[in-house]
């Protein structure tokens, strides 16, 4: 692991600079076309709600082709807010730019550290104030976001790391993978300094390791409002993938690391809302329907191997039959949707098959049950369809049993295909 994410443009940077009071970073990829939006946005918010601090902008790229440093850096800002555009040392990825973030807050005594997503459409100025205010104030070390996304992109967080987070650590954060964070600088210095930096963590596992570790660790936590993400979108892609297979691995790695708490069936305990912007409905994104039942049923034949691997008989025979259900009244029932979640956990963490080939095997299941609710939510409310949210969440919640039986009996060479009869 590298001892430090930080290049020296960046320690530069920090000497010339010296000390700040709040750190504002935003890691990026490719984000030549919004990045200058949310720099100006973040620096506005900066100026406008904290004139007396000293306030530090940090562009973290991850080696962009398309300018994105460049336009980062040339947007103009007020003079009082100071800029620095930096790369970083380490594996690619999202987790390692945050790191380096972390580690300039850390650097510089900054009393608060805020992370912004490059790709934000509707960040306001207001952004700034409402996730800082909780640190500044001293009254909490760890700040999510709570808003709504687009229905056609939120699924991953919806209906499988937040019902599965909820369930397995006993905290109920809506947005336990949120991308627009804000921390104490003594918390963003002990998540640099911990040895994770070579796994999944680096990339887009981070957001769900740190509201774990914090959840565990009994950090003063809240959430902010506000209001709805809207962000830049992009077709679907292999990298789409790999970000869904590095943040649920890391969900049920994180699940291996903490089983004593979960098997104990925590209470899940509220987390506290801060502000009282209301959930918005956000405009849909591109993914459509069609695009969802092809994934799911032209899953290819190494992934529905797995899934006999992964999935009692019983469940299987229930996958089975979805993949014949009329797309015009699809269905994915919640309590089988926890149950198949709490197979492929089991397997990640217990089986002999490959555990990067097991989590890519949920894919298609996940883009079913994404079907589902679209079906089930279309012309609902936000409030509507939060309660759909929370539904899915109880149902995670009853099958703690399920989960917790299948963890203490599963043997694999039972569960490898051509081995015999399985467990009903």
């Amino acid at each position: 692991m590298f001892e430090t994410a930080l290049k020296a443009d960046a320690r530069r940077k920090i000497r010339q600079i010296g000390k700040a009071d709040i750190v504002v970073g935003i890691p990026s990829y490719r984000n030549a076309k919004t990045i200058a939006g949310v720099v100006e946005a973040a620096a506005t918010g900066l100026v406008a709600a904290y004139p007396d601090l000293r306030a530090v902008l940090v562009n973290v790229d991850g080696g962009s082709s398309d300018g994105t440093p460049q336009a980062a850096a040339e947007v103009p800002i007020p003079r009082t807010v100071k800029r620095i555009v930096t790369g970083y040392f380490g594996m690619a990825g999202k987790g390692s730019a945050v790191r380096a973030v972390f580690q300039i807050a850390h650097a510089m005594e900054a009393q608060a550290c805020v992370i912004l997503d490059a790709d934000l459409m509707n960040l306001t100025p207001l952004w700034i104030r409402a996730l800082a205010s909780p640190i500044l104030s001293g009254r909490y070390e760890y700040a999510t976001p709570y808003y709504t996304r687009p229905r056609t992109e939120a699924a991953t967080i919806d209906l499988l790391a937040y019902p599965l987070s909820r369930m397995l650590f006993g905290r109920d954060v809506r947005q336990p993978t949120g991308s627009e964070f804000a921390l104490s600088v003594e918390l963003a210095g002990h998540f640099a300094d911990k040895d994770v930096w070579e796994t999944d963590v680096a990339r887009a596992g981070i957001g769900a390791w740190m509201t774990t570790v914090a959840t565990q660790e009994g950090r003063r936590m809240c959430q902010v409002a506000l209001g709805t993400k809207q962000h830049e979108a992009r077709e679907p892609s292999s990298t789409t993938d790999q970000a869904f297979a590095q943040m649920v691995g890391t969900v049920f790695r994180m699940a291996y690391i903490l089983r004593r708490i979960w098997l104990s069936f925590p209470q899940v305990q509220a987390v506290p809302i801060e502000g009282d912007t209301p959930l918005r409905e956000p405009d849909e994104g591109i993914i459509t329907e069609e695009y969802l039942l092809d994934r799911f049923r032209n899953a290819t034949k190494r992934q529905r191997r797995t899934w006999k691997t992964v999935l009692l008989p019983s469940l299987e025979e229930q996958i089975e039959e979805l993949l014949g259900q009329p797309a015009d009244n699809f269905q994915f029932p919640d309590h089988l949707w926890a149950q198949c979640v709490g197979d492929f956990l089991v397997v990640y963490n217990k089986g002999e098959a490959d555990p990067d080939r097991v989590v890519n095997s949920l894919i298609p299941l996940c883009c079913a049950r994404q079907l589902a609710f679209l079906r089930e939510t279309e012309g609902m409310s936000v409030e509507e369809t939060e309660g759909i949210v929370r539904r899915q969440a109880e149902a995670f919640i009853a099958a703690r049993p399920y989960l917790f039986d299948r963890w203490e009996t599963y043997v694999p060479w039972a569960a490898a295909p051509g081995s015999g009869p399985r467990k009903p």
